[in-house]
């Protein structure tokens, strides 16, 4: 299993390989963190994990579970999901793998959309992101929660030797390093003396532990140079998380507002949306909403939006709720209700658009 390489990632893009060919180049870098690409020999074969969407660069390769053979026509316009209980796959000639985390996708998807609607409004919130540019960190948090978030980041200006957080010390803070060098160290549990485990750069965040679950920090984090942080207390994101920017919906909630005439707006990719909806949903994709929300939606209706995981989601909710659209996101996401997703519906011309 080898790095996304820039040659794998260009032959994804100029073969038209969704949903790689929506995405703006400048996203490139992070797909390292959730995709790889695997070669195999004719005859290997690769066990897979529930949840891996995969494409083929080239070659042939077959799913044990039902004999179905997966060539790179076959996952062009929309990678195989691997079920619930994974999957074995052999390779019938040689062959090279797309592997990707399907969450992750939703995430980068997501985050990229965010990081565009903030360079476009400009201001304070534009420029902090542009230095946090990694969305990894933010797996675990409500994406449309990180706009007010990096506002409310204070500045805290440090020198060489500095001690940022401890080994241990409860987890009160989240750090982005804007500028510096740092290095993390952790003492292991059988009392052996601390070593090195990481090299912190601008961009880079620590203390996700504060924001996830109040635990200690992991590890130690000491600046080598004089820099500076962006600081967020897990008292005042959990301030945020009391108010959200946007409403989220159960799916037993999200039924009874699409009884009483509320309508569905499915944010997804036009060809997730073609492979399965919510009866009578419209298809706005998420890279699209700023740019046609005014022509496609209705400002008399309100809207259940929804996507795969939930933040694609909620960052369409959060950036339609902006323009004054009533609107509540789905909670999770499609993947975890149980909506009928049928293959008829709306789908708009803007379903059709790439980014």
């Amino acid at each position: 299993m080898q790095n996304f390489s820039n040659d794998a990632y260009a032959l994804l893009r100029t073969g038209q390989f969704q949903p790689y060919a929506q995405l703006n180049g400048a996203i490139q870098a992070q797909l390292s963190d959730g995709v790889r690409f695997v070669p195999l020999r004719q005859g290997e074969r690769l066990t897979t994990l529930a949840g891996t969407q995969i494409s083929v660069l080239n070659g042939k390769a077959r799913l044990s579970s039902t004999g179905r053979t997966l060539t790179d026509s076959a996952t062009r316009a929309q990678p195989y999901l691997v079920c619930a209980r994974g999957d074995i796959l052999q390779a019938l000639e040689d062959v090279v793998l797309v592997l990707a985390d399907r969450d992750f996708l939703d995430l980068i998807t997501a985050w990229h959309t965010l990081l565009s609607h903030a360079q476009a409004t400009g201001g304070i919130v534009a420029e902090r992101l542009a230095q946090m540019p990694r969305a990894v960190p933010f797996r675990r948090l409500p994406l449309e929660c990180v706009e007010v978030a990096v506002m409310r980041m204070s500045k805290r200006q440090v020198v060489a030797g500095d001690e940022i957080v401890r080994q241990g010390m409860p987890g009160d803070t989240f750090f982005t390093l804007t500028a510096g060098r740092a290095e993390v160290w952790r003492h292991p549990f059988n009392n052996n003396a601390a070593a090195k485990v990481a090299d912190l750069q601008p961009g880079d965040t620590f203390g996700e532990e504060a924001l996830v679950g109040g635990s200690a920090y992991s590890a130690t984090v000491r600046m080598v140079c004089a820099g500076e942080l962006l600081a967020l207390p897990r008292a005042e994101y959990l301030e945020l998380l009391a108010k959200p920017p946007i409403q989220e919906v159960a799916p037993s909630a999200a039924k009874n507002l699409l009884d009483a005439g509320w309508s569905a707006l499915d944010v997804r990719y036009a060809e997730e949306y073609e492979e399965g909806h919510v009866a009578a949903a419209q298809s706005l994709p998420l890279q699209v909403v700023r740019s046609q929300a005014e022509n496609g939606l209705s400002r008399a209706a309100r809207y259940v939006v929804m996507c795969g995981s939930g933040k694609r989601s909620a960052v369409a909710a959060l950036m339609l709720a902006k323009r004054g659209y009533q609107v509540v996101s789905l909670k999770s996401g499609l993947r975890d209700s149980n909506f009928d997703l049928g293959t008829t519906g709306q789908i708009s011309q803007q379903g059709k658009a790439v980014a």
